[in-house]
């Protein structure tokens, strides 16, 4: 992994979250997040910049459908990003 300029610009957690992703090797990356910035962040950091990620979705594509809105191509990819947004907020592992 390689770390320019734009880490530390967002909050730490959000920073590690967005590279860390999917990552196996998360343990690696954020040991070298944290030596390039100097900002720790655990794993549990990442599950709630997860969940508020996934919970922030939510509440817009809500948004989008609690008003009039059109029946059309781009409102059934919006229904689906929204039913696969509760989704993962279903089955999100919990950081407790």
């Amino acid at each position: 992994m390689v770390w320019d300029a734009t880490a530390d610009r967002a909050r730490a957690e959000r920073d590690s979250w967005v590279i860390t992703y999917g990552e196996p090797h998360r343990r690696n990356v954020l040991a070298d997040y944290a030596t390039l910035t100097g900002r720790s962040v655990t794993t549990d950091d990442l599950l709630v910049q997860a969940s508020r990620w996934d919970l922030t979705e939510v509440a817009l594509h809500a948004g989008r459908f609690s008003r009039p809105h059109a029946d059309d191509e781009d409102g059934e990819i919006a229904w689906a990003g929204f039913t696969e947004s509760l989704s993962t907020v279903g089955a999100r592992e919990s950081a407790a």
